[in-house]
């Protein structure tokens, strides 16, 4: 088949934007959970997470034991008391993974206090009504939905914060789908939690069927760009313009992979079933970075010389080119 090719000039104006707006997304990152094989504290406060029952697991990027997975009653996440989810201003992001629909078991508790009262605040959850990402604000009553239907297996990156003005701002995949002023008034017991039970129970509320990914707690409210970002690190730039190239094939059956496409400190790796025979680094300009042509079927990039922002990684195969974006974070 014909392979299309990005060119760089849609992925230029996209990271322009970013650095435009001097993305820093460790900035008051209080914690953050990649739950590669434990519950510890990436962000390097030590805000450790307390895992029951649930199993590591493959995460989006296909990494083993890098994701959490939760089956329903009895497996939950306990947190520290980083923030207090009546108290603005804070954010909360994750990726997540359903692997059943709520509306077959019960709303699915994303964020909330451990152990709540009937009609409690519920900040973020799957409705077991319409399988809808929503949110309950008890001193009004009220639910509020994203109008986003889950779909078994497809990973989805989910943002709520809180602002200092009582705003509260639910995004999906980078979307902004709420935006209310609300205040949450729950005071919980200081315990912050995925699924909002700790028994075996199979009729209590907040059980979670599905897998958790890269969890994340700010002390403040993140900006749509910062959440836009933190969406964006595993998905397709839109091809806004594309080049055939006629004569290079592809095949479905070939194996290639880069792996992390949001770098912070850390290598990326590719690994391919095929032999690469020329392996090509590009900054956002178009600017050749650096070139190797030692062969082989896994290689890894080095970040630490590199400046913040996107790249583009060019690998080239016998027949066939793979080309994929990368960002790259300090």
């Amino acid at each position: 088949m014909k392979q299309h090719i990005l060119l760089f000039t849609a992925i230029i104006l996209t990271t322009s934007q970013l650095l435009a707006q001097n993305i820093n997304l460790d900035l008051d990152l209080v914690g953050h959970y990649t739950f590669s094989n434990s519950g510890a504290d990436s962000s390097g406060n030590n805000n450790l997470a307390f895992i029951t029952g649930c199993e590591f697991t493959e995460d989006r990027l296909g990494s083993p034991q890098s994701a959490l997975r939760f089956s329903g009653p009895g497996d939950y996440v306990l947190f520290p008391e980083m923030i207090q989810l009546y108290n603005p201003e804070w954010s909360y992001a994750l990726w997540f993974k359903p692997e059943e629909l709520a509306s077959e078991k019960s709303d699915m508790f994303l964020l909330s206090y451990l152990n709540i009262s009937t009609f409690d605040d519920v900040h973020l959850f799957l409705d077991d009504q319409n399988d809808q990402f929503s949110t309950y604000i008890e001193s009004g009553s009220v639910k509020y939905t994203t109008g986003v239907t889950a779909v078994i297996d497809q990973w989805y990156h989910l943002t709520i914060s809180y602002a200092s003005d009582d705003s509260i701002k639910i995004y999906v995949d980078g979307e902004l789908l709420i935006a209310q002023r609300e205040n949450f008034s729950s005071l919980g017991d200081a315990s912050i939690v995925l699924a909002s039970i700790i028994n075996n129970s199979t009729s209590l509320k907040g059980r979670i069927f599905g897998v958790v990914d890269d969890v994340r707690f700010y002390s403040r409210e993140i900006t749509p760009t910062e959440v836009e970002v933190l969406a964006d690190f595993d998905s397709e730039i839109e091809e806004e313009e594309e080049e055939e190239i006629d004569d290079i094939t592809e095949s479905d059956s070939t194996f290639f992979s880069i792996s992390p496409t949001f770098a912070l400190n850390q290598d990326i790796l590719i690994r391919s079933s095929e032999t690469i025979t020329e392996l090509e680094l590009y900054d956002a300009s178009g600017k050749l970075i650096s070139r190797s042509t030692e062969g082989g079927t896994t290689h890894r990039i080095g970040t630490k010389p590199l400046s913040q922002g996107m790249y583009i990684i060019v690998a080239r195969m016998m027949g066939n080119i793979r080309s994929e974006k990368v960002m790259v974070v300090k």
